[in-house]
Formats: C-alpha cells, sequence, structure tokens
C-alpha cells in the first residue's frame, strides 16, 4: 500500500541556517557550543494555513497520540533522552538564542539515514523533526508521498529551486521543506514545532 502511495502520491517538491550535524559526518558523541543566530528548528518559521488532516501514524510520526514520534512538548531533555532510550550522537547550545540541540545519527525513515533532532528552550522541547544534508534523488519525494496523504493534500511553496510544503495539526506547525543548499546539496528539513512554546525572537 505504501509502495502504492509513494508512486500515486510522488510530488517534486526559511531561513537556511547550518543543521547541527553534516549528514555525511562521522563524529562521534559531543558537545559543541554554537554561535549561529539560528538553526533547523528556526523561530521564524512562515505561518501555516489549510486544515489539518487526520493521521494515522505514519513511520515519520510513530504514535499519532503525541507531538512527534513519542514524545511531547514541554519535555525535558532527559525525558526525551530516556525514550530515545540512549545518549544523543550530538548536542549543542546556542549562546545567543539559549536554545539547546540534541541529534540521533542514522535514523531511519523509509530507509533513508537520516538525523532525529530535539530542541529545548528553558528544558522544554519545542521543535523536533528529521534532517538530511547531501539528499540523493527521490529521498524528499519518499517522505513528502506520505506526508502528503497523512497531512492532507496542499501546494507547495516553491521559490527557485528551494521546495516547502507547509500544515498545522492541532498546537503542531509542521514543515517540510527541500533546499538547495551550495555548501550541503540538497537539504531535507522536515520540522514539528510548538505554537505555544516557539521561542521569540
Amino acid at each position: 500500500m505504501r509502495k502504492v502511495l509513494f508512486i500515486l502520491g510522488l510530488s517534486v517538491f526559511l531561513l537556511v541556517c547550518p543543521p547541527l550535524p553534516g549528514a555525511n559526518s562521522s563524529e562521534g558523541n559531543e558537545t559543541s557550543v554554537s554561535a549561529e543566530p539560528g538553526d533547523m528548528f528556526a523561530p521564524h518559521q512562515p505561518g501555516v494555513s489549510g486544515e489539518p488532516a487526520v493521521c494515522h501514524a505514519p513511520e515519520f510520526q510513530e504514535d499519532a497520540s503525541y507531538d512527534f514520534r513519542r514524545v511531547r512538548w514541554g519535555m525535558s531533555p532527559e525525558e526525551v533522552e530516556a525514550v530515545m532510550g540512549r545518549r544523543p550522537t550530538r548536542h549543542d547550545t546556542n549562546r545567543k538564542t539559549g536554545v539547546y540541540r540534541m541529534g540521533y545519527k542514522d535514523e531511519d525513515l523509509f530507509g533513508i539515514k537520516i538525523w532525529t533532532m530535539y530542541s529545548f528552550i528553558n528544558e522544554k522541547l519545542w521543535g523536533a523533526g528529521y534532517a538530511k544534508n547531501y539528499a540523493e534523488a527521490g529521498e524528499f519525494e519518499k517522505i513528502a508521498a506520505v506526508a502528503l496523504e497523512c497531512y492532507g493534500r496542499v501546494e507547495p511553496l516553491v521559490e527557485g529551486r528551494n521546495t516547502e510544503y507547509k500544515w498545522e495539526r492541532g498546537d503542531t506547525v509542521i514543515s517540510l521543506r527541500l533546499a538547495d543548499d551550495p555548501r550541503m546539496g540538497n537539504r531535507i528539513l522536515f520540522n514539528f514545532i510548538s505554537r505555544k512554546l516557539l521561542p521569540s525572537q
């Protein structure tokens, strides 16, 4: 069934800031402090429109009763880590925004190796999602086909070689973007963000 959805639903597909890790990097566990003003869960994401669709927990969501996979907005880093069952591959804190991020490398999503990311402010989870640099042909379309089936078919926002789909589901703003970055190739950024806990500028 999922393969049929991929075939029927394939679609070609803003802030472009360096993600926490490089998709092709081989870092081990490490802690760093970021001086960049933004991250992949940028607090100034564009607004969303359209009615939320009923979602039956596709692979990227894992459990539709949660905000993202098996976590809820407002959880602490320790609580999220307990859900993941292991230490993050990498984590950092942005000195300017105070946003703490942690990421897990090489999570499997439809056979795609991708980073799973979590962002916190004041020890509360406000953003999560997936990120991949140097995405291969067809990887974005696999994710987009299921997301469009789950959250509703919307017209993409296309700017040059960048494509973005946006939805709203309860308190969660969802953004799936394919960005053409001269330094990191095609980047997949699949963000789930809490409107209530979104950090202010």
